[in-house]
Formats: C-alpha cells, structure tokens, sequence
C-alpha cells in the first residue's frame, strides 16, 4: 500500500492539473477571425443549428462584427426562421457593407414577412448582376402588374321577392330595390420608381344586377336592371426609414344605372292611380385614405384614417391595425383592426380579425371575420369599399394564394357576408304640405351574399 500511494496521488494531481487548464483555457479570450472561421466551416456543413447557437453566444459574450452578424443572419433565413433572420441581417448591413448575399437573403426574408416596402427597398440597393437574378424582367415601367375577377351570389331574390303590401288608409305605394348577382374584374400595376416610392394604379370593372319593385295593393311594376360601376384606386408607398412606411390612397368610383320610380295621382286628384317613370342616375364617388404603418421585429402597428362620399354622403373613418407573430414564424400571424366610422353623425365601431400566414414557401393563406354595421365603409387603406346602401351585419372568408416562384402566383378566395335592407313605403303628408308625398322606413329584410374571387400576379 505505501508503494502504491504515490502513484495514485500523482495521478489524482494530473488529473486535478488537467481539468485547471480546461478553465483556463474556456475562459481564454477566442479571437473574432476565429468565430468567423467557426461559423465559415458550420456554413459549408449547412449546419445551421450550430451556426446559431456559436452566433447566439458569441453576441451575448460581447462580439460583433459583420460577419458574425450576416452568418447568423443566414443561418436563420436557411432554417425557416424569417423574423429572427431580419434583425441580425440589417444589422450586418448598418456597418455599410452591401453583401449581395446578405442584401438577397433579407429580400426574401421581407418577401415571408409581407414587408413589400422593404423588400422593394433592398431590391433596388442589389448590383445589378443580383438583381437580374431575382427579378429578371426587372423595369421601370412595371414592377409588378395583377389581375383579378370575382362573382357574387345573392340570395336576395329568392327570400325577398313577396315585397311589403300596403296596409295603412294613407299610404299610397312602396318601393323596394332587390340585388341580384354581380361580376367584377380588375387590372393593376405597380412601378418601383425610387428606392422608397413604389405607386400602385389599379382599374376595376363591376356589373351588379337589381329588380327595382314598386307596387301597391292593386298594382305592381317590376324592372330588372343593371347598375354599373368603374373604379380607379391610386395608392403611393412611401418608405420612411426600415418598417416605417407612408401610404396615401385615393378611390374614385363611378356608378351609371337606370331604372323605374313611383308616382301616384292620389297628391292632386285623390285618384290613387299608380305610375312609373324611368330617370338615369350617374353618381360620382370617392375616398381619400391614408395609413403609416412600423414594422418591428416581431409585430407591426399602424394607424389608418379616411375621408369619403359615398351614395351622396359623406362619412369619415378612424382606425388602428395591430400584427402580430407569437410564435415569431412567417407560418402564423394574427391582425386585429379596430374601426370608427362617423355617417350623419352616426358613429359605427367596426371590428376585423384575421389569421395567417405561409406555410412552406410556397402557400399562403389567411382567414377572416368582421363585426359591426358595415355601410359606406372602406378597409385596406381605401383599396376595398363597400358602396352598397345595404347593411353588412357580418361578414367573414378565407384568400388562399400558391406561388409557383416568388415571382408569380395565383389566389382564390371566398366570403360570406349577412346583410338587410329596408323597404320604404310613401303616403301623403298633409302636415308639411296638401299632396306632398312623405317617405318613411317600412320592415326589414335580411339575405345573404356568397362571394368567390380569384386572381394572378406576376413580378418582373
């Protein structure tokens, strides 16, 4: 045993020894060539979850550089990980360098994330040997250019078509207009003109089909009809600084129909004989929107407000949007819109939910529903409005969109919408004047509208 003895206390001290210089040696300042040259190797063996965890602990150790940065960058943008990617990626690029590598990666990164300003904006900072590869149609004219086409399903016709019989000894007849069905088509464009001015022009075509009904207890004259409507919506994008983006908007609309109005000769004989005259009505229409949005990391705030005339009215519209990524993937976001809408000093509170995101790199979706009395109203920073004097008490749908390359893709969409509408019965007013005919609210009336929508977009 007392031979034995200092063999095991040398051995005990060697081992005591080694495990010192392993501290030592952790606890060594690593030069930044040598992470840089860590990361460089991780990135040839595309191993992008090492490559994060040394850029993670290395920033949290106090280092940085342009190259840790734009790796840790790529190794995010590689495994999915837009949200976490941006950040590291812009910081990379406020050293003043303009990897195009890294320029390209944070392109689609803004691409995932729905950042079309950004993405625009880093577009245009590319060489131009960068750019061709990416958009290789790329011009001045066009940076994009969109179509789309929708039909709308009414069930109006089929629930409502009995009308409202007179039923008081003064009234004298009731009208009621009933929609039918409708068609839309639209083309747009979109020109990047500066580093931070995009412009989008957008025309659109709709035909919506109507029975106007006027009758009385003994009579009625029916006229179907088409009311026709051409739209021109002119958006400016303007970038501010990175998330920071300026959109004033303008909506014009023109409607043009013709159809029947009741008259009676009850306001001067007493006869109570009913008639109709045919008179055109062309109105003019528009919107004037503005929204500023800021996009950080992982959620987007914007206010939005708007001032409008529509069916001979004017209304006015305050709102804010919140976006959200909880789980801080391209995959799954959340937006919460929060309207308030004044008309005839009415004020209206309108509420918008949706949900979506990519799923791969390929399919986007994104669902939706709506609360509040929808009428004369705008969203998307004018660029859909609802005309109809109908009211819209809910509605809610789903846009699917496939891209077949970042640079062309189809959608299909659908919404459900409840709406009402009133009936209005005239009767004599001998109070305001002898034979003046007086116009008042008669029962409401509820049906539905399905819509179905689809659309191309191609990126040049």
């Amino acid at each position: 045993m007392i031979k034995k003895f200092p063999v095991y206390f040398i051995a005990i001290i060697i081992l005591l020894m080694s495990d010192f210089d392993k501290k030592a040696y952790s606890q060594e300042v690593i030069p930044i060539d040598s992470i840089h040259v860590i990361l460089e190797t991780l990135q040839e063996e595309n191993n992008w979850a090492r490559m994060i965890s040394v850029g993670e602990s290395s920033l949290r150790k106090g280092y940085d550089s342009f190259f840790l940065r734009a790796r840790l960058g790529i190794a995010y943008y590689e495994s999915g990980q837009y949200i976490k990617a941006i950040p590291q990626l812009e910081k990379a690029l406020e050293t003043g360098i303009d990897n195009p590598s890294v320029l390209t990666n944070l392109y689609y990164c803004y691409f995932y994330t729905g950042r079309d300003a950004d993405r625009d904006y880093v577009f245009s900072r590319l060489p131009k040997s960068s750019k061709k590869r990416l958009q290789p149609l790329n011009n001045i004219i066009a940076n994009n250019i969109f179509s789309d086409f929708g039909f709308s399903f009414s069930s109006d016709k089929e629930e409502n078509t009995a009308g409202v019989v007179n039923t008081g000894a003064g009234d004298l007849y009731n009208e009621q207009t009933i929609n039918g069905n409708a068609f839309t088509v639209g083309v747009g464009i979109n020109q990047l003109l500066f580093q931070s001015l995009s412009i989008d022009y957008y025309y659109s075509y709709l035909k919506l089909d109507k029975t106007k009904i006027v009758q009385n207890t003994g009579e009625q004259f029916s006229n179907s009809y088409s009311e026709y409507q051409n739209r021109f919506y002119n958006r400016y994008n303007i970038r501010i600084s990175d998330g920071l983006v300026f959109s004033p908007s303008g909506h014009f609309i023109g409607t043009d129909y013709t159809t029947i109005y009741g008259q009676t000769d009850s306001a001067i004989s007493g006869s109570q004989t009913l008639s109709v005259y045919e008179q055109q009505n062309i109105d003019e229409s528009f919107v004037l929107s503005a929204d500023i949005t800021k996009y950080m990391t992982t959620y987007r705030a914007g206010i939005n407000g708007s001032f409008s005339y529509l069916n001979n009215v004017h209304q006015w519209q305050l709102g804010a949007s919140f976006k959200i990524f909880p789980m801080k993937k391209a995959s799954f976001y959340t937006v919460s819109d929060l309207f308030i809408q004044n008309q005839n000093e009415v004020v209206n509170l309108i509420f918008n939910q949706s949900f979506g995101g990519f799923y791969g790199k390929k399919f986007f979706y994104e669902l939706f529903f709506t609360l509040g009395n929808i009428n004369n109203f705008n969203e998307k920073n004018g660029a859909l409005v609802y005309n109809n004097p109908d009211l819209i008490k809910f509605k809610t749908g789903f846009d699917m969109q496939y891209y077949f390359t970042p640079l062309f893709n189809l959608n299909l969409g659908y919404s459900f919408q409840s709406r009402e509408r009133n009936t209005y019965v005239y009767f004599l007013n001998s109070t305001v004047s002898p034979g003046q005919l007086s116009s008042q609210k008669s029962s409401l009336v509820s049906y539905s509208v399905n819509n179905i929508f689809a659309g191309i977009k191609f990126t040049f």
